[in-house]
């Protein structure tokens, strides 16, 4: 039986290509731009048996023509700006990569992680100008090893981030607002506690969490003042996690020693954004999740769901699931 997906993306030639050569032989693969024309999205979609985003946006204008489609799957694992409600209330199943990106990102973690506690940049810095040792003797620069270790948002990246620190010997204490079973936790040698405590305690703080209503600015003025003076936080999550106004405070203050932004509230960062300037922060252009490796991953999974969903069994990393449910009863 042939399949038709369609492919909704902004995505470079090389990685369609990298895409494409997963895709089954009864796939029926059509590839459109995200930027395209309304009208030439809604004929590329309208006769999908699903639909697969790189970029996890689409209009609802396209979905609402689209009555075929069993599944919207994107190949990332932010879904923030796709308009759940309404994707909901027209019954189409909405899934995230999975956690494809999850070795990827949580090895981009350790590397910021690694490079502030070490004092990689600025060793790099006096190298390249010529400062030989200078500075070395300072003993502001540490181990990862043996710190405590906090992560926010204990799903596949935090817990695969949580697997590799068991390496450092690390001490290793979650928040989230569920709770893993005392197996799991066991296994990955972590935690849970409260986000105080964690806050208090860690000396890497590290987000994993979606953005939301209620995760907007989840940590502003109130959790800085309540870090160590020698605390980093690391996000790799989502920009609006962090309220930048008050990161540059704390940055400058020194109220906590150091941040690794793989995201920022606005992407590209502004010209003349002050975090740009600050010698203790690593910044880099929302490519934590970005890989060879890890395009592959969520590739194969992408198309397995479409699969799945197609033969009616249990789709996998859906992310509406309650809303539907609502919408359907």
């Amino acid at each position: 039986m042939k399949i038709s997906v369609t492919i909704l993306s902004r995505m470079p030639p090389e990685r369609s290509r990298l895409v494409l050569s997963y895709a089954p032989e009864n796939f029926e693969i059509n590839i459109i731009e995200s930027s395209a024309p309304i009208d030439l999205q809604i004929n590329a979609c309208k006769d999908a048996d699903a639909i697969i985003l790189g970029t996890p946006n689409i209009d609802m204008s396209v979905l609402n023509e689209c009555h075929k489609v069993k599944l919207l799957q994107t190949l990332s694992a932010g879904y923030e700006e796709l308009n759940i409600e309404a994707i909901s209330k027209i019954g189409i199943p909405i899934a995230n990569n999975g956690g494809s990106n999850a070795g990827a990102v949580s090895e981009q973690v350790l590397s910021i992680a690694l490079m502030l506690i070490r004092g990689t940049l600025k060793h790099w810095e006096n190298a390249k100008e010529k400062k030989w040792r200078e500075g070395i003797r300072d003993l502001n620069f540490g181990e990862l090893g043996n710190k405590k270790f906090g992560i926010v948002g204990m799903g596949p990246i935090g817990k695969e981030l949580a697997k590799k620190l068991q390496g450092f010997q690390c001490e290793v204490s979650y928040y989230d607002i569920n709770f893993l079973d005392p197996i799991t936790e066991n296994e990955l040698n972590i935690s849970r506690t409260t986000l105080n405590n964690l806050l208090k305690n860690s000396d890497v703080i590290s987000l994993h969490i979606p953005l939301n209503e209620k995760t907007y600015h989840f940590i502003g003025k109130n959790e800085f003042l309540k870090m160590k003076k020698n605390a980093i936080i690391i996000n790799t999550s989502r920009g609006g996690i962090i309220d930048e106004i008050a990161l540059l405070k704390a940055l400058k203050e020194e109220q906590i020693a150091g941040a690794g932004l793989d995201v920022m509230e606005s992407e590209p960062p502004k010209e003349n954004d002050a975090l740009l300037e600050l010698n203790n922060v690593i910044i880099t252009p929302h490519m934590a999740g970005v890989t060879s490796e890890s395009n592959s991953r969520s590739a194969l999974f992408a198309f397995e769901n479409v699969n799945r969903a197609i033969a009616k069994k249990e789709i996998l990393s859906v992310v509406n699931t309650k809303e539907l449910l609502t919408y359907r009863s």
